[in-house]
């Protein structure tokens, strides 16, 4: 079953947090933190939630397996872009013993609809590169890539 999670229950999903920190800061070293506590993570989620992120939870007989946090957020106009109104899938995990049942694209599309519902005409997500999971969930839901980012890492010249 998929609910919003209310701000006095975020706590609930920490395990979950702390997994997907501890794979991208695995993956990622130079991006992530690893091992931000407990406190800190909180404190994001909170500050996400006061800046009017959502998140959505599908609980099961063993409690929450699965958390998506989404928003919607305006983009202005500009002299080469029209402004717009878009929905953003931010984070998303399902735990290990529940995975492969379909939870993760149950909450995305719980999310999209939320994120339609509240006036938003497209939505956007995205993820690392070594994410082959999200990136296959994302595609079941809909999502088709609209640019690549690539990065690297300077070094002064000799």
């Amino acid at each position: 079953m998929i609910e919003l999670l209310p701000t006095n229950r975020l706590a609930e999903i920490l395990p979950l947090v702390a997994e997907v920190q501890a794979l991208h800061a695995q993956a990622m070293p130079a991006h992530f933190r690893a091992g931000p506590g407990d406190d800190a993570l909180v404190a994001m989620l909170h500050d996400r939630v006061a800046a009017g992120a959502e998140v959505l939870v599908w609980r099961g007989a063993s409690g929450v397996e699965g958390y998506v946090l989404c928003c919607v957020d305006e983009r202005a106009a500009s002299a080469i872009r029209p402004g717009e109104r878009f929905g953003k899938v931010d984070q998303l995990c399902v735990a290990p013993g529940a995975r492969r049942r379909g939870i993760g694209s149950a909450l995305v599309e719980a999310a999209k609809a939320r994120l339609l519902a509240q006036g938003a005409a497209r939505w956007y997500v995205t993820w690392w590169a070594f994410n082959e999971a999200s990136a296959r969930t994302m595609a079941r839901c809909g999502a088709a890539p609209l640019h690549q980012t690539a990065g690297g890492t300077l070094h002064a010249s000799k």
